[in-house]
C-alpha cells in the first residue's frame, strides 16, 4: 500500500489571508494577473506591519508587539510559495 501525500490548506503556509479577510489557496490561483494582485495586497500587509512596529512606542504592550512579529513572519514566508506559482503561471501562459 502506497501513501499519498495531499497538500493541506495551511494557513499561513500556503493560504493567503488577503486584507478583505478572504482566504485563497495559493494552488487555487490560476492566473499571473491574478497572483500579481494577491502578491500586491500581500506586500501591501508587510508594509502595514512594517510601519505599525516600527512607529510601536510601546502602549500596545509586548503581546501586541509580539503577536505583530508573529503575523509579519507569516506573511513573509507566503512570499516566495506566491511568487513561485505565479512564474509557474507566467511560463505556461507564454
Amino acid at each position: 500500500m502506497m501513501a499519498v501525500l495531499t497538500e493541506r490548506p495551511i494557513r499561513g503556509v500556503n493560504v493567503v489571508i488577503l486584507s478583505d479577510g478572504r482566504e485563497v489557496h495559493i494552488d487555487d490561483v490560476t492566473t499571473a494577473a491574478e497572483g500579481q494582485t494577491i502578491l500586491d495586497d500581500l506586500d501591501g500587509a508587510i508594509l502595514g506591519i512594517e510601519d505599525q512596529l516600527a512607529f510601536d512606542d510601546g502602549r500596545n504592550g509586548p503581546l501586541w508587539r509580539k503577536r505583530a512579529e508573529t503575523a509579519l513572519k507569516k506573511k513573509r514566508r507566503q512570499r516566495p510559495g506566491l511568487q513561485r506559482r505565479i512564474g509557474d503561471l507566467r511560463r505556461a501562459e507564454k
